[in-house]
């Protein structure tokens, strides 16, 4: 698959050091849907390199859910070890 920012929740699962957004976006939640095993890692930055998240698996197969509410500068997919992240945003 590859990302899809077509419709209102985007869908992000493959990593790559080209942004996949590169506007201001207000993320209100991401949910990381299928993410395989315990260890597994999303990693989201912004266009300078800053962190949007930085989470690790806790549970196998479970979805994980992060609020965020905040202002960030682009999308970068950094690192998806396994799953899709769900970007609900304004």
């Amino acid at each position: 698959m590859a990302n899809d920012l077509s419709s209102d929740v985007w869908v992000l699962d493959t990593a790559s050091a080209d942004p996949v957004y590169e506007h201001n976006v207000k993320i209100k939640t991401i949910i990381w849907e299928g993410p395989a095993s315990q260890g597994d890692q999303l990693i989201l930055k912004t266009l300078n390199g800053q962190y949007i998240l930085n989470a690790t698996c806790e549970a196998d197969a479970q979805a994980q859910i992060y609020r965020l509410g905040k202002w960030y500068n682009g999308i970068i997919v950094d690192t998806i070890d396994s799953g899709a992240a769900h970007i609900h945003y304004v």
